[in-house]
C-alpha cells in the first residue's frame, strides 16, 4: 500500500490532467439570438444543401480529426431531426462531398473567433422528408440538433441556418 501523500499527488496530477482536456472542450459562442449577421465568403446559389463549419481545434487538433467530429455531429443532427419528424423512419440519406478540405481558419469573429478547421460540404438528399415536412423544415431541424459550429445552408430559397434560426449573412471581409 502506497503512503496517503503518493496516492494523493498522484490522483491530483490525473484530475489536473483531465480537467487541463476537458477545459480546452469548453469553446463557448454566443447564442444564436445573438448572431444577428455573420461573415462568411460567399456561397454558391446552387440546388445543394450545404454544411459550413467551424471545427474547434480543441476537439480536433488534426485535419483528418477535424472531417471525422464534422461528419458525427452531422449524422446525429440527422438523426434527431428524423426522430422529431418521423419516428420510427431512417434520417435523410444522400451524397456528402467535401468542397473545402479542412482548413486552420479562425471561426468569424459572431461565432467567437476561436481557433478551427473550416469545412464545407455539400449534401444532395435523395429523398423527400417524411411527416409532411418540407427540405427546409427538415433541414430547419438538423441545424436545430446541429452544434453551435456547424451552420446549413438550404437551396432555392438560400437561407442559411444557425441552431435552427435564419441568419443574415454578411460578405467575409
Amino acid at each position: 500500500m502506497q503512503p496517503i501523500s503518493a496516492t494523493f499527488h498522484r490522483t491530483m496530477t490525473i484530475l489536473v490532467s483531465v480537467a487541463g482536456l476537458l477545459s480546452g472542450c469548453a469553446t463557448t459562442l454566443p447564442p444564436t439570438a445573438e448572431l444577428a449577421a455573420i461573415e462568411i465568403p460567399s456561397l454558391p446559389a446552387d440546388d445543394n444543401n450545404r454544411i459550413i463549419a467551424w471545427v474547434p481545434r480543441d476537439r480536433a487538433p488534426i485535419q483528418t480529426a477535424a472531417r471525422a467530429v464534422l461528419h458525427v455531429a452531422l449524422a446525429d443532427a440527422r438523426k434527431q431531426a428524423a426522430l422529431d419528424l418521423c419516428p420510427g423512419r431512417a434520417p435523410l440519406a444522400g451524397r456528402l462531398d467535401e468542397e473545402i478540405s479542412p482548413l486552420p481558419e479562425p471561426a468569424p469573429a459572431s461565432l467567437g473567433g476561436y481557433a478551427a478547421w473550416r469545412l464545407q460540404l455539400t449534401w444532395q438528399s435523395g429523398q423527400q422528408p417524411c411527416g409532411g415536412a418540407s427540405r427546409t423544415e427538415y433541414l430547419r431541424q438538423v441545424s436545430r440538433h446541429a452544434p453551435p459550429w456547424m451552420l446549413i445552408q438550404t437551396p432555392a430559397p438560400h437561407v442559411l441556418l444557425h441552431r435552427g434560426a435564419p441568419l443574415h449573412q454578411t460578405a467575409a471581409r
